[in-house]
This record gives structure tokens, sequence and C-alpha cells, in this order.
């Protein structure tokens, strides 16, 4: 899996990912910690519905956590733009461990 940063300004990032069936992209405000990766407002774009996995979007998220040297990660998600729920938040924040 590869992880590259399209552009970073200040705290917000863009990542080009590569998974098995294409590429999505993630635009996600970020915070490191010693030992965490704190992904805040994540957007993902990309792959279109039944192209990806939840278990293959959660190993993304790990691989980009191992990059930044850290134990664990917690994502915040963004609001829906598109798919079945538009509009909705996430109303628990994900964590995920290495």
């Amino acid at each position: 899996m590869k992880i590259q940063t399209l552009l970073q300004d200040k705290e917000t990032y863009h990542f080009l990912i590569e998974l098995k069936n294409g590429s999505i992209e993630i635009i996600t405000d970020l915070i490191k910690t010693e030992y965490c990766l704190i992904l805040y407002e994540l957007h993902i774009d990309g792959l279109g519905k039944g192209m990806s996995s939840r278990t293959e979007l959660k190993n993304a998220v790990i691989e980009l956590g191992k990059q930044f040297d850290v134990k664990e990660v917690v994502i915040f998600g963004g609001r829906r733009t598109t798919g079945a729920s538009v509009g909705i938040v996430a109303k628990n924040p994900k964590k995920l461990i290495k």
C-alpha cells in the first residue's frame, strides 16, 4: 500500500492512498502527539460503492499511523457530502491501534 502526501498546509493534509482496486484521497486535519495520530474532519474521496472494504480502509489508516510512527490513530469523521447519509457526522470517534 502506497501513501503519498499531496499537500500539507499547517495541520491540514491531503493524502493519496493506493488500494487494491484503485486510489482514494483523504483530506483531514491532523494532530500528532508522541503516541497518537488524531484525524479531525476526515473526508474520503475516490472509489465507488463496493470497490473497497472497511478492513482495507482500516488498514490504510493503520499504515498512515505507521508512517507517522505512532501507536494509535483516532478518527473524527467529517460531515458526509455524498452517499446514503448525506449531512450526517459520525457520533463517536474511531480508535485504531497498530
